[in-house]
């Protein structure tokens, strides 16, 4: 039987091997970038959160001095009518973290004003390093602590 198509003189290809090696070169690059992108997602989360609060405390400690005393205490991330021509144009009622929200805080937990944080979920790693950006380091002491399930940005003890 006659051929109809001419055979080429070299064929050429990637071979399984060849292949075989290419995902795995991928895989080990996959493998080496899920944890930087971790670190950074966490990092953007701590920067988020370490400025929102500086933000947060300008805008209750405008309103203190104006109206002579802290706001009263919020319910969840409602807001006394007086201090929320304060933070209107902030990120106050935007996810700080997946799962979480702010509150302010008047007399609770033995603090006289803080903003605090409340969450679902916890992210330690990503809580110690606001505390980094904001305090001393350290989730007991200083004027970023974790008490009672939340953390708390105090304002005025």
């Amino acid at each position: 039987m006659p051929r109809l198509l001419p055979l080429p003189a070299k064929c050429s290809a990637f071979t399984l091997v060849e292949i075989m090696i290419v995902v795995v070169i991928i895989g080990l690059l996959a493998v080496m970038g899920i944890p930087a992108l971790e670190k950074s997602r966490q990092n953007t989360y701590a920067s988020r959160i370490a400025n929102n609060m500086r933000v947060f405390s300008g805008a209750f400690e405008t309103h203190a001095l104006e109206n002579g005393s802290w706001a009263p205490d919020g319910q969840g991330n409602n807001l006394p009518a007086t201090v929320a021509p304060y933070l209107q144009d902030t990120a106050w009622y935007e996810e700080p973290i997946p799962g979480g929200w702010y509150d302010w805080e008047y007399d609770r937990e033995g603090i006289k004003a803080s903003i605090s944080l409340a969450y679902e979920r916890d992210f330690p790693e990503v809580f110690l390093k606001v505390d980094r950006i904001l305090d001393d380091g350290n989730l007991g002491t200083g004027t970023f602590i974790k008490t009672g399930g939340r953390y708390f940005y105090i304002l005025e003890r």
